[in-house]
């Protein structure tokens, strides 16, 4: 049994973010990879083509695309902070400051007092971020629990990458 604090700051949160927009869904994956690959060649055909005829307007053309490519980035940055600002202030006065899993369920606390279960039946999602040691559970109900192994108060990140992986090895046979 792991028992985890479920502190929700704004670096854990924009990695959910992150994670939900762009590695939970293959479609957007597949798009924007698509989107840059087609950059990438228009970009480098005006600059072939400005070199070979010195056409200025494919010069000018190259810079629009660099523009675009830019407002992109930009557009999906202002979008991740904004969602993770949001959800923060909705989340803010939440009574969930803890909880102990084990392979059975997920007990949730208010400080030490039990607020309720989740069954791992309920859960949607599994997935743990290796890069933040970070797991993340999502509800069929689209409730987010954001475990860092950092906020660990007993047990090991061990045994927490234990549990998450047999439950989502669990979770992908059931689906």
């Amino acid at each position: 049994m792991v028992d985890i604090k479920t502190d929700w700051n704004e670096q854990n949160l924009k990695e959910y973010v992150k994670y939900t927009i762009f590695s939970r869904n293959k479609t957007v994956r597949i798009t924007l990879i698509s989107f840059a690959l087609c950059c990438v060649f228009i970009l480098a055909f005006c600059l072939i083509v400005f070199f070979v005829f010195d056409y200025i307007l494919t010069l000018i053309l190259a810079g629009m695309i660099v523009v675009l490519a830019i407002a992109f980035a930009a557009f999906f940055a202002f979008n991740i902070k904004s969602s993770t600002k949001k959800i923060l202030k909705a989340n803010a006065e939440s009574d969930l400051n803890r909880v102990m899993i084990s392979e059975e369920d997920i007990i949730c606390f208010n400080d030490e007092e039990p607020i309720g279960t989740v069954s791992w039946s309920k859960m949607a999602d599994i997935y743990f971020n290796e890069r933040v040691q970070t797991a993340y559970l999502t509800t069929e109900r689209n409730a987010a629990l954001i475990l860092e192994c950092s906020n660990i108060l007993s047990g090991t990140a061990d045994e927490l990458k234990e549990i998450i992986g047999k439950k989502r090895d669990e979770l992908s046979k059931k689906a």
